[in-house]
């Protein structure tokens, strides 16, 4: 159960409960929602059925899933406008234009481009449409006019991304727009855990969004990832680490190709060096070499995988998908504890929680548990058992659902919302879920640990069902 953890693009188009609920059962632990697209009338419509695909997950499992909801922000991208979807030939002639005569009024000749170009792209200039599906090459300029032709066929839709190769360094777009601040403030108001920023160009980047988030108590809570999408961001990689919440790899066209393997490898290894969430993106429909790069990574710790593309579309791919990354992913490799120690930084934490977090996880190993059960208040602690890397699951009984669900994009985790009103123990609440999901079975030994009381302790599950453990 949950050998690797899935973030799911769900579509305002194709937000059925029934679907979302399929996904949850094939291993969906966030819902990611992007703001580039739709309305915040739509998105309310999927978070609402997200949250009920929960609740009926509840009903059919009795486990109360911790499901998480990120936005993925728009960020400073040139987009194009809305448009007559249309197959473009090479030769053909395509006209962008910077009027917003074309953004309110689309025709099947000119293509609206939110950002004012036409003063800075000159004759024979190479404009890429959606990451180089479609490549331009500029004819001439007329006003806020701009005459192309096409250099590269292919397919042409609404609000698809824009970038010119030659003049990415002179374009100056403030990082959070209205939009932006629009969508943050849509995001507090749904209580969201996550925010994804895209377009991330140094660590400054999240001083813009903190400050906007600061006006609002409540918001304080929501943990902020970067998505590294261009060179501005890989040359200041090493201060995002530091700054942001979590890195989420999501190369685009900005960034060389033959660059991206080296990437991965050493942003993956930073971001373990600061304890700090690292998350690939693919495409729901996984290729072969997509699913070698992933079963690559998942043995080197990557904490997620996000299909950036529609999870719910009436083939189910990414249904598909999911159900190849469990198989791919359910072994994991190892990390003797003294390399973990030498390689991760742990100076930042309470030394006690460090030695007790090392302590459970050494004495999980060698009793060969099948679980780990933390006791808690905090995220802190289930934090750094992650971070010594257990081989078994590991069940956090912790009542702040906000922490829960945020809990819940880490690897092999599994959080559960405390419910006060429980007759039994916490422990044997959280020994009972290991025995309905099969994760545990009688006779198996775990390891309790009580960040409350801070003890660790190891127990035997009794063969005799009715016999609770004594704490």
């Amino acid at each position: 159960m949950k050998a690797f953890n899935f973030i799911c693009t769900i579509a305002p188009e194709n937000n059925s409960i029934e679907r979302i609920e399929r996904m949850i059962y094939k291993g969906m632990s966030v819902a990611r929602l992007n703001l580039t697209h739709g309305t915040h009338e739509s998105h309310f419509v999927t978070i609402t059925n997200v949250r009920l695909a929960a609740e009926r997950y509840f009903v059919r499992t009795s486990y109360v899933c911790p499901l998480a909801i990120a936005f993925d922000l728009r960020g400073p991208e040139m987009r194009t406008g809305e448009i007559i979807e249309r197959d473009v030939k090479i030769g053909e002639s395509v006209t962008l234009s910077c009027s917003a005569e074309f953004l309110t009024k689309p025709d099947g000749s000119t293509i609206y481009v939110d950002f004012p170009i036409a003063r800075k792209v000159k004759k024979d200039q190479v404009i890429l449409i959606n990451d180089g599906s479609v490549a331009l090459s500029v004819d001439c300029v007329l006003g806020d006019n701009i005459m192309c032709l096409v250099r590269k066929g292919g397919i042409l839709k609404s609000f698809q991304t824009l970038y010119i190769p030659d003049i990415v360094n002179q374009l100056s777009q403030p990082f959070l727009s209205e939009k932006d601040k629009n969508d943050i403030d849509f995001a507090i108001e749904q209580n969201v855990q996550f925010l994804f920023a895209s377009h991330v160009k140094d660590g400054d980047s999240i001083d813009k969004i903190r400050e906007y988030l600061d006006d609002n108590s409540s918001s304080k809570s929501i943990k902020i990832y970067a998505k590294i999408q261009n060179q501005f961001a890989v040359d200041e990689i090493e201060e995002i680490i530091t700054k942001f919440d979590g890195i989420i790899i999501a190369p685009t066209i900005a960034i060389n190709l033959r660059t991206i393997p080296v990437l991965e490898r050493l942003t993956l290894w930073k971001c373990k060096r600061k304890m700090k969430p690292f998350l690939l993106t693919v495409e729901s429909e996984l290729e072969s070499a997509e699913i070698y790069q992933i079963s690559n990574w998942s043995l080197q710790f990557v904490d997620g995988i996000i299909l950036k593309r529609d999870a719910c579309r009436d083939k189910f791919e990414a249904i598909q998908s999911l159900k190849v990354l469990q198989k791919v992913n359910s072994i994991k490799s190892e990390m003797s504890d003294e390399e973990n120690e030498k390689f991760v930084d742990f100076s930042a934490f309470d030394f006690m929680k460090v030695a007790l977090a090392s302590s459970t996880v050494k004495a999980s190993i060698t009793s060969e548990t099948s679980a780990i059960i933390i006791i808690t208040n905090s995220s802190q602690l289930p934090f750094l058992v992650y971070y010594h890397h257990p081989k078994c699951l590991t069940i956090v009984i912790i009542e702040d659902e906000m922490q829960a669900r945020q809990l819940n994009i880490l690897n092999r985790i599994i959080p559960l919302i405390d419910n006060r009103e429980l007759k039994t123990s916490k422990e044997n609440f959280a020994v009972e879920f290991t025995l309905k999901s099969k994760i545990t079975k009688p006779g198996d030994s775990i390891v309790i640990l009580n960040d409350e009381q801070n003890s660790m302790t190891i127990h035997y599950i009794p063969y005799d069902r009715q016999k609770q453990l004594k704490f």
